[in-house]
């Protein structure tokens, strides 16, 4: 493929682990919150080392999930670049000719490999989009809410004022009905 369309290719998948990080730890904060929500409102008691392992688990699978669906092809790579370098189309059949010889095949990927090295990294920018920034402030939301609120075993409890047996003596008992 060329240094070049290599360099953009890391680039991309920089953003693609960016994002698959961002959603790891944010469905893992959503987990974490959701299982301190459930056990508060049932009042049981649970080993903070449980909450934590949850969190590893749904940041692994959630990971690798996002990694797989967004990982690009090399088409895709190639079509992005096309987009972004305005290059019009040159990257994507250097990508789908990369295997077939010939002359005139070989001198537009020459052409395209020397213009993608000739152009500066810092030309394609990342593509984040709002979703992966709202996502970890919603989570981060969620989990302290679920920190701060109360479990049923720690919520005050009310209690009615209780009368207690109070005896009277004789004497008491004419003074009230003396008062009466």
């Amino acid at each position: 493929m060329g240094e070049g369309f290599n360099k953009f290719k890391r680039k991309i998948i920089v953003e693609v682990l960016i994002k698959t990080i961002a959603m790891g730890i944010s469905l893992a904060l959503i987990g974490v919150a959701i299982s301190l929500f459930c056990t508060k409102i049932n009042a049981i008691k649970m080993n903070p080392l449980f909450h934590f392992l949850i969190g590893i688990g749904v940041f692994i699978l959630s990971s690798g999930i996002s990694f797989w669906i967004l990982f690009p092809s090399e088409l895709k790579i190639a079509k992005r670049l096309d987009k972004d370098l305005a290059l019009n189309e040159k990257v994507q059949t250097m990508v789908k000719f990369q295997s077939e010889e010939g002359l005139i095949i070989n001198l537009q990927r020459e052409d395209t490999k020397l213009r993608l090295a000739n152009i500066g990294l810092e030309k394609l920018v990342l593509k984040i989009s709002l979703f992966f920034i709202i996502l970890p402030l919603l989570a981060a939301s969620l989990c302290v809410s679920a920190i701060i609120i109360p479990g049923k075993e720690d919520e005050v409890k009310e209690t009615e004022p209780t009368d207690d047996p109070f005896e009277l003596d004789n004497w008491s008992i004419q003074a009230i009905r003396d008062l009466i």
